[in-house]
């Protein structure tokens, strides 16, 4: 994310894309650390936040003020209003008699693991009395040069004090939900010990890591705002000549290019495991290559070492087209959104060619003399991290290859009606329960067409809104003829004395197109009434994705009662609502609220 990057290049993207972008969502993180970290990580954490259009503002404890700030009743930095922790202790500062460990006794540096293992629970449980905000932890580092004495009978060994230590914080983090660690060893071992730590700096400043170990600090932290955040990236788009094999097919033909598990085609072989991993954790995969479409679908069903197979493939453009016109093909037939996309090339011409027609395109240059490199460079982008793994997320490829199959069955009927009415249409409602709420959290995160308030929950925040009285979570699950698509919409409704609100309503945009939202919007009515409402309210609050939905309270009998440039608020007397669920449906409706169908 940061590989390379000097401080003067991200002071420079700073200083020329500005941050007062009107256009622009705030994300609020604050870091609570024991050691100076300001300088670095500030300007590191904002220009990624202003890559994916975050206004990002960050809020530091007084590096002697962790513990207050979580303890206090009314703090600044841990409330609600903030979208992510980051915890940073340095253990030394956490316990200055670990250094003189050669006066210690055992009875001593068991007291020292139990204060500081204390000094955590209170942070932890301090921040949880007042915020759900996700959390982000970073490990304690093991020292690599630990120390030895042989002379000695009783030998206080860092290495296992301080993995234990991590032990136990894991294990009490672990019970807890949104609370995530960043394994601090995997950093150092990444950048190298001897540039990841400055010890000048840690006694002039009391700032350990260099510039390079914060930057790669800041990228991996970012890794879970972009996972939390909805910014995680559906879909890789993968050129085939020099990136899933060495050589051109339509010249090396396939017993000439270079793919096997052995050296030199192993470069690519490994490769396509990495890829072939992201497919199985719900990573669309799309090829898009200037080449003869046999000569690549012949590779893909008979080459004995390639790992990737037709059916790990979702969609492909083939031919001789321009790439960038052929990307937005695979957008379009995918439905999803050109900045969702990851395109990698090991051409120079066409990725820039790529970056300047498509500029929301993400895109990734692979250097051909170098496919030792492939993999790690897949690993180390951090566009595709996820923080759960649903059955829609493992069916993914597969559904939107049945939806490929919807579309050349509509091309045949002329008529929509009657090409709904045969598509056999079954929308299951459920409530909220344990084997969903990962699957709502995760559409809030990242649904943005079909969205009307775009609000993003965390799967706590569903939790909380599962146990109140007055709220109702219900998700629809959508099959046709094709297949099974899955968990596709989520409604939130919120009840008040005489109104109801419709806090959430979203649709996948693979179920678009079937009036889908009809049932959704009918079961929010229902749930009105069910409450004894008079009212139901609905908001849309547009953003640079969502204008399609913008009058969609007013098509259903809803009346504007307040509207700025951006948000619009829509009522509708229940008594005189009028909204049906269309006749081509079979509706399964949800039992009673915390059963399961």
């Amino acid at each position: 994310m940061l590989n390379g990057l000097t401080n003067f290049e991200i002071m420079d993207y700073l200083n020329r894309n500005g941050e007062d972008n009107n256009n622009s969502t705030k994300l609020n993180i604050t870091v609570l650390s024991n050691i100076t970290l300001e300088l670095n990580l500030t300007p590191a954490l904002k220009y990624l936040g202003l890559k994916d259009n975050f206004n990002t503002c960050i809020s530091y404890a007084t590096y002697d003020g962790v513990i207050q700030e979580c303890l206090s009743e009314n703090s600044n930095l841990i409330n609600p209003s903030v979208d992510l922790i980051l915890i940073c202790l340095y253990l030394p500062n956490l316990s200055s008699k670990l250094m003189q460990y050669e006066l210690l006794d055992q009875a001593q540096i068991d007291t020292i693991f139990v204060d500081i293992l204390s000094y955590y629970k209170a942070i932890i449980s301090g921040i949880r009395s007042k915020t759900n905000t996700p959390v982000v932890y970073l490990s304690f580092d093991t020292p690599v040069y630990p120390n030895i004495n042989i002379s000695r009978k009783y030998i206080f060994d860092e290495n296992m004090f301080i993995s234990q230590l991590n032990h136990e914080i894991e294990q009490l983090t672990y019970e807890l939900s949104n609370i995530f660690r960043i394994d601090m060893n995997l950093l150092v071992q990444r950048v190298g010990y001897s540039v990841f730590f400055d010890r000048r700096l840690w006694h002039i400043a009391n700032a350990p890591y260099s510039n390079i170990a914060i930057r790669e600090i800041a990228s991996e932290f970012y890794k879970y705002v972009s996972a939390l955040k909805g910014k995680v990236k559906k879909c890789l788009v993968l050129d085939c000549d020099n990136v899933l094999w060495g050589g051109i097919v339509g010249e090396d033909g396939m017993t000439g290019i270079s793919l096997s598990s052995k050296y030199p085609g192993s470069q690519y072989y490994e490769f396509q495991s990495e890829v072939i991993r992201l497919q199985k954790n719900g990573i669309i995969i799309a090829l898009c290559s200037k080449n003869n479409e046999q000569d690549v679908l012949h590779i893909l069903d008979h080459h004995p070492d390639s790992l990737i197979r037709r059916e790990h493939v979702t969609t492909y453009q083939i031919n001789w087209d321009d790439k960038a016109t052929n990307i937005k093909k695979i957008a379009g037939e995918l439905n999803i959104g050109l900045d969702s996309i990851v395109f990698i090339d090991d051409n120079p011409f066409e990725i820039q060619l790529v970056e300047n027609m498509i500029p929301e395109i993400t895109t990734i240059q692979f250097d051909q003399s170098k496919p030792c490199q492939y993999k790690d460079l897949l690993l180390s982008c951090g566009y595709f991290n996820i923080t759960s793994l649903t059955d829609e997320d493992k069916k993914r490829g597969e559904m939107y290859r049945e939806e490929k199959a919807r579309k050349e069955y509509l091309s045949n009927v002329l008529d929509i009606n009657n090409y709904l009415e045969t598509l056999e249409l079954t929308a299951t409602l459920e409530y909220v329960n344990e084997y969903n709420l990962t699957r709502i959290a995760q559409l809030t995160q990242k649904t943005n067409q079909f969205n009307l308030t775009t609000v993003r929950y965390t799967e706590d925040q569903i939790k909380h809104i599962w146990k109140d009285d007055n709220a109702d979570c219900i998700t629809l699950s959508l099959k046709d003829r094709f297949g099974d698509l899955g968990i596709v919409g989520a409604c939130i409704v919120k009840h008040y004395p005489h109104y109801t609100d419709i806090d959430t309503l979203l649709l996948s945009c693979r179920s678009l197109g079937r009036q889908t939202e009809e049932v959704l919007l009918y079961m929010a009515v229902m749930l009105a009434k069910d409450r004894g409402s008079r009212r139901i309210v609905g908001c849309y609050i547009e953003t640079d994705k969502n204008q399609q939905v913008k009058n969609f309270y007013d098509k259903h009998g809803f009346k504007v009662i307040y509207e700025t440039e951006l948000v619009q608020l829509s009522l509708c007397e229940l008594d005189q609502v009028n909204i049906r669920i269309p006749d081509f449906y079979v509706c399964n409706m949800p039992l009673e609220k915390g059963a399961n169908l």
